[in-house]
């Protein structure tokens, strides 16, 4: 059997309404109205830095079982990268494959397996950096190539 606790049970009804009432006045004191679609971003008129491209070339495979293309997802946007070819990439899209490494182990006889350094899945070389203008048109290119791959198929 559950026990009541007097901090619990309703004593005067009117008392905690109005300390509830208070007490979301108090939580809404701070809050401004925001328009839809746009959000603030703390004190005065700070706005969201425009995000970087960056010109780069994934290298080859160097496994037989490393993938063909470059597959990065970021918050659930998928860009597929064709290896060996220079493109332009968002910085969302470098950082996710700065990221993306694997354990280099040491094995030694007679001892337990060592991790010794990280590998990057996918390795590349950055070239440059590009405009959002110059992606869009090589994201739009690769689309058209792509949509046409998948109708032969």
């Amino acid at each position: 059997m559950a026990r009541e606790f007097p901090e619990n049970q309703k004593q005067g009804g009117d008392d905690i309404d109005a300390g509830v009432k208070a007490i979301e006045a108090m939580r809404n004191k701070g809050k401004q109205s925001e328009p839809e679609g746009e959000a603030q971003i703390g004190p005065g008129n700070a706005t969201v830095p425009k995000e970087g491209y960056t010109k780069v070339r994934f290298h080859v495979k160097s496994r037989p079982d490393d993938d063909e293309n470059v597959v990065l997802a970021v918050q659930g946007d998928v860009l597929v990268i064709q290896r060996n070819q220079q493109v332009i990439i968002p910085d969302r899209y470098l950082d996710c494959a700065r990221n993306a490494k694997y354990p280099q182990f040491k094995q030694m006889p007679n001892q337990p397996r060592k991790i010794v350094g990280e590998i990057l899945v996918y390795p590349f070389d950055i070239l440059g950096t590009a405009t959002e203008e110059e992606y869009n048109a090589l994201k739009a290119e690769g689309n058209k190539i792509s949509r046409a791959a998948l109708a032969d198929s």
